[in-house]
Formats: structure tokens, sequence, C-alpha cells
């Protein structure tokens, strides 16, 4: 007989694409190694109103933005009350000593608090800059308590791991970096002949957090000094980010998983030069696909792209070298042919039931399990 898990989210609207899918794989992967009962958090009234004033008029407010957990808190932690239970979460809730708590992260709010904020060139890139201060600051101290009551920390990149051993102290031996899963169909990969001069980039936040500005210098000067008939399609953005076109630009616009294939599949590299990228799914789905990738050396994005093995990683935004970087990496032969080689090994790497075996693995050495 399985063991009981309870598992709380936020759902939101739309429960298929809830932090871009990532629930629902988990939920999914879970069921498989458990008996899995949901309980949802629901967002506060007062809580929902402030969101739609922050979006449409810019007014901040920690006291309702610290309330969503807070509010929703008391039903939660009622309902576990009693017993032992075993309980996933992706955000703290104060739950009760018999409770034995999990919990999956890609950021923690001490991280965005004390480099991100702290450093210009990475605030100034997204949309951090807009939150309240007062509200992470509150939740940060939420947060710190929570990971020193928790059973374990499940992370998807060992950057993230390492930061809440070292800078916050937490005891290494509840943390573990177990990963993200790609959300496209495997079965639907056929890569097409490659030319040599096509590059795909997948990112919504084209130039805010995802260093579109740099990307698109870096393939002008591409095309005029090394490969004159490269090619760059930019997938994700809802509109267009360049206010004129130029040569070799193909703005896609936004598109659904099932969608994304064509790309993946026809193009020889992909490159996506984040300033703040947790983790990156995008990457393991190029991988996966079999392309190459130009990252930069930060976050997660260095453990996945092993530089000269499996794609390039930048250092800065120099667009002269970034130009190279693409030249090389579209012309490199053994690279491309690492990376198709390993496709089979990328996908089970990067499959959200590999993912939750690496959980169920920590989770089943709870007490809990043996009961």
């Amino acid at each position: 007989m399985k063991k009981e898990i309870k598992f709380i989210c936020q759902w939101g609207r739309n429960r298929r694409t809830a932090w871009s899918g990532t629930y629902l794989s988990i939920l999914n992967g879970l069921e498989k190694h458990y008996a899995v009962t949901e309980i949802p958090i629901k967002t506060p009234f007062l809580s929902r109103v402030y969101q739609i004033l922050e979006k449409r008029v810019k007014i901040f407010s920690h006291k309702y933005q610290c309330k969503d957990i807070k509010k929703a808190a008391p039903d939660i932690v009622n309902s576990l009350s009693e017993g032992n239970i075993c309980a996933f979460t992706f955000c703290e809730i104060p739950f009760k000593n018999n409770v034995h708590s999990y919990i999956y992260q890609d950021m923690c709010v001490d991280y965005i608090l004390n480099v991100i904020l702290k450093t210009p060139e990475l605030k100034n890139h997204y949309s951090y800059k807009k939150v309240c201060k007062k509200s992470l600051q509150i939740r940060n101290e939420a947060q710190k308590q929570f990971y020193g009551e928790c059973k374990g920390i499940f992370t998807m990149g060992k950057w993230l791991a390492d930061y809440l051993e070292k800078e916050l102290g937490v005891n290494r031996n509840k943390i573990h970096c177990v990963g993200a899963g790609i959300d496209i169909d495997v079965n639907k990969i056929a890569p097409q002949p490659k030319t040599n001069n096509k590059i795909l980039f997948v990112g919504k936040a084209f130039f805010e957090a995802k260093g579109g500005y740099v990307l698109a210098e870096a393939f002008k000067v591409l095309r005029e000094k090394y490969i004159k008939d490269a090619e760059l399609y930019i997938v994700g953005p809802e509109n267009n980010p360049f206010e004129e076109a130029f040569e070799g630009l193909h703005f896609e616009g936004l598109k659904n998983v099932d969608e994304l294939f064509e790309y993946y599949n026809k193009c020889d590299i992909f490159v996506m030069p984040s300033y703040i990228d947790a983790y990156g799914k995008v990457f393991a789905e190029a991988l996966s696909c079999g392309l190459p990738c130009i990252a930069r050396r930060a976050f997660a994005m260095q453990d996945m792209i092993e530089d000269g093995k499996n794609g390039y990683l930048i250092d800065n935004d120099d667009i002269e070298s970034f130009a190279q970087k693409m030249r090389d990496l579209l012309l490199n032969n053994d690279i491309k042919q690492y990376v198709y080689s390993h496709m089979k090994d990328y996908q089970e790497m990067y499959s959200w039931d590999a993912v939750a075996q690496r959980m169920a693995d920590v989770i089943n050495k709870d007490e809990y399990m043996h009961e």
C-alpha cells in the first residue's frame, strides 16, 4: 500500500500552466510513488486585488502581498494536525511539529534580496526591481525559519543548494539538488538535416532577463563578418521586441509546447545569454532535441552546459567574442555530434519522472515512510 503525501500548492487560474507546468508535472511524477492528496492554497480576495493594482497602477503594499500564505495557512495547518503527515509544498508554510515537510524551489528570497537587488546589472534586467522590498524581507524571515524546520529542501539547481548551505547555514544533509524536467513530448523530436546557419532563442522576457539585446547585436556582427546567411529565430515574446527588422531575423512570437518542435528540429544551435535564469529548462529542452547551446556562466546554466563539450559559456557582454562563439558552435561538428549522440541521455536526465524518482529516493528514507 502506498504511503500518503499531502500535495500543497497554489494552482491559480490554469492548472496546466501553473508555474510553467511545474506543479502538475511534479504531481504526476509523485503519484507514481505515493498516494497523493491535494490541498490547494486559495489566494485571499484582498491579495488578488493587490495583484491587479500592482499590474495596472503600480501600487505596492506588503500588507496584502505577505498575507497570501498567512491567510491560507490556518486551514492548511488544521487539515494536517492529526497524526504524522508527509507534506510536499512549494512555499513556506508554518506547519506543526508532526508534519514531515518537503519543499521544491528554483530560487530563494534571500538571494533576491542580497544578490539580485544589490547588483544593478541583475536588478535592472528583471522584474524583481518592481517587487515590494518590505514584503520580501518579511517573507525571507519566514522562509529561513521554514528551512530550519523542514525535513528536506529540493532545489532545481546546484547553485541554489550551495547558496543555502554557505550563505544561510542550512544543514547540507537536508538539501537535495534534483533538477527539473522538460515539458516537450520526446516522441516528436525529429532533427532535420542541418544547414550550419540557424540559431534559436526561446524565452518570453527577451530584453529584461534573457539577454536579447546582446544576442541581437552579436548576431548582426556574425552575419556581417563571419556567416553571411546566418538566421536567428526568436520564439517566446508576444510582441516583436525590435522596432526595426534586420537581415536574418525571424520573429515567431509566442508558441505553445507542441509548436516548439518545428524550431528545435530545424535549427542548428540554441543561444540564450540570460542574466537571470534560476534553472533554464529551455537548455534542457534544446539538449534533449540535439542542439548544442550557448549560455551565460551563471546559475544552473553553467552546470547544464559544459564549455567546449555540449556548447559554450560566455562570461560578459563582449559583442565580438559572442559573435565568434556563435560562429564556432555553428561550425563545430564534434560538439554537434556529441550532443546528438547523447540526446537519449539528456531526455532521461531531464524527464519529470526522473526528477520525481530523485525526490522519492530522499523521501523514502524518512522515518514516516517506515512506520
